[in-house]
């Protein structure tokens, strides 16, 4: 499976679980929108990946810190 068709349905499991996620190409920007600070986040999101990826054994995901396009109309979900 490619690895854009990996982000887009991790960009949607995420949603489904109340988070502001989407994905570009094989890029995905996901934020938690209760989350005290961004460790908390992080913890909280890692906990959400962890969970779909135990489906998807073999996705290959790098977490980075980033800074989420401006342009939320050119993002996709």
């Amino acid at each position: 499976m490619s690895s854009r068709i990996l982000a887009e349905q991790l960009a949607a499991y995420l949603c489904e679980q109340g988070y502001d996620a989407s994905s570009r190409a094989r890029h995905l920007w996901a934020a938690h929108p209760i989350a005290a600070d961004p460790t908390e986040e992080r913890l909280v999101l890692g906990g959400a990946i962890a969970m779909w990826r135990r489906e998807h054994p073999d996705a290959r995901i790098d977490p980075v810190d980033y800074e989420p396009p401006t342009d939320r109309s050119s993002r996709s979900a």
